[in-house]
């Protein structure tokens, strides 16, 4: 192979390789990943003013776009909790801390969950969870501390 051929071919797929690159950045799929900001701006105000189909709707766009985002896992998690479903929550808090092992939100969360289910005991491993990843200093570890003191002070035989 001549020096020439072989500038010729490294020119040639360099070429093949930049325009297969800028066709892949055209397709909407990349462009919505690109513009989640305004999606997940819409679902956190829905989550504030406590509109659970709005916010999971918008969530549901978001999972579309990027399922594999433990943070939006964690939102829709949390929305459909708030809004009684625990199983997709836990299926979604779950998959955020396989992603994630660390997501703080999605501990504590999960920690509610197992309250919200009756499940103390459950809620208290996320707990020691949160304590061997922030120790007892962070805000979700004192927030889901403070859930199980309280669910203890009603369900005392739990």
């Amino acid at each position: 192979m001549t020096n020439q051929f072989r500038t010729r071919l490294v020119l040639g797929l360099s070429c093949l390789l930049f325009f297969s690159a800028a066709c892949l950045a055209a397709t909407p799929d990349f462009l919505e990943r690109q513009n989640l900001e305004p999606e997940l701006s819409l679902a956190k105000e829905a989550i504030s003013k406590r509109e659970w189909k709005t916010a999971r709707s918008h969530l549901d766009k978001l999972l579309q776009a990027n399922p594999d985002n433990a943070d939006v896992l964690t939102l829709a998690a949390f929305v459909a909790r708030k809004s009684g479903d625990l199983d997709g929550a836990f299926t979604n808090y779950k998959k955020a801390l396989k992603l994630e092992p660390g997501n703080l939100k999605a501990l504590e969360y999960l920690g509610e969950a197992y309250l919200q289910a009756g499940q103390p005991k459950s809620a208290r491993i996320q707990l020691d969870l949160l304590e061997k990843f922030c120790s007892k200093q962070c805000e979700e570890w004192k927030d889901l501390d403070q859930e199980i003191r309280a669910f203890k002070d009603k369900h005392p035989s739990k």
